[in-house]
């Protein structure tokens, strides 16, 4: 490519090797310089919009499939995108929409699924259908780290906590690098009690996600119940000094905020 650098094939190549080394951004950018040259192909613009998923680039990836809506109505492979961008700006009812269209064809579809269970479990409150749905990945594979979780999280709001710390301590073993998973479990324990348990899953909830406030809170909140006051003032602080600056930024933003597709990511299918 360097010898090529306005080749839009060389872009192309470029972006897909990228992407199978799972370098998103450097596929982002190649996809974005093609699609610059040779707008409005299908092929770089699903590129891109998988790139940007993968690089949190929520609104800017929900506005590429839809261009790729306008050029491939009813492509399947567009509505898989479709909803993985939806659920990014957190636009759950296209999201869920989108989602059971491809389930409707590929029933076992596994991030289709984990979309679904979360949109059930937090802002649906349906936990029947979303344990059917966390199920179904599970089926497919028993030490799935994701469904563990969504299962976890689930028995918890049914009241189950011992059948959740089960179920979360199975998801951080298989993926201990999961902070969603790490902070559900050490908060499930210090819901229980369970301190000695709580006080480490929480730890490493905060050095895989420091910048989240909510688990400096809780890790106060253990190190508290556990006697340590120290570190709990500690920890305090930095949740008060980071809820007082998210709370500006929130204020100074002129856009919506975005999330991301939690604990899963674009996969093959459909």
């Amino acid at each position: 490519m360097a010898r090529r650098p306005d080749s839009v094939d060389a872009l192309i190549a470029a972006g897909n090797v990228a992407a199978q080394q799972l370098n998103w951004q450097a596929s982002g950018e190649a996809f974005a310089r093609a699609n610059l040259l040779a707008p409005n192909r299908p092929d770089i613009l699903y590129g891109l919009a998988h790139a940007q998923l993968l690089t949190y680039k929520q609104e800017a990836a929900l506005a590429t499939v839809r261009s790729l809506q306008q050029l491939l109505p009813g492509d399947l492979r567009v509505t898989y995108l479709s909803s993985l961008a939806s659920f990014g700006v957190k636009d759950w009812a296209n999201s869920r929409k989108y989602a059971e269209q491809v389930l409707a064809v590929h029933p076992e579809d596994r991030e289709m699924h984990l979309i679904l269970t979360d949109i059930f479990v937090n802002y649906e409150q349906n936990l029947a259908i979303a344990k059917s749905h966390a199920n179904a990945v599970l089926k497919q594979n028993s030490e799935d780290a994701a469904a563990l979780y969504y299962m976890g999280m689930i028995q918890r709001l049914e009241g189950d906590v011992p059948g959740a710390i089960q179920q979360l301590t199975k998801s951080v073993k298989i993926n201990p690098r999961s902070a969603d998973a790490q902070a559900a479990l050490g908060a499930v324990c210090l819901q229980a009690g369970d301190f000695l348990h709580a006080v480490p899953a929480l730890e490493q909830a905060m050095q895989l996600a420091p910048d989240d406030p909510s688990n400096h809170y809780q890790l106060a909140l253990a190190y508290t119940r556990a006697g340590n006051l120290d570190k709990a003032r500690e920890q305090l602080t930095m949740y008060q000094q980071m809820k007082v600056k998210a709370d500006a930024d929130a204020k100074n933003s002129k856009g919506p905020t975005t999330s991301a597709v939690p604990l899963m990511g674009v996969g093959s299918r459909p």
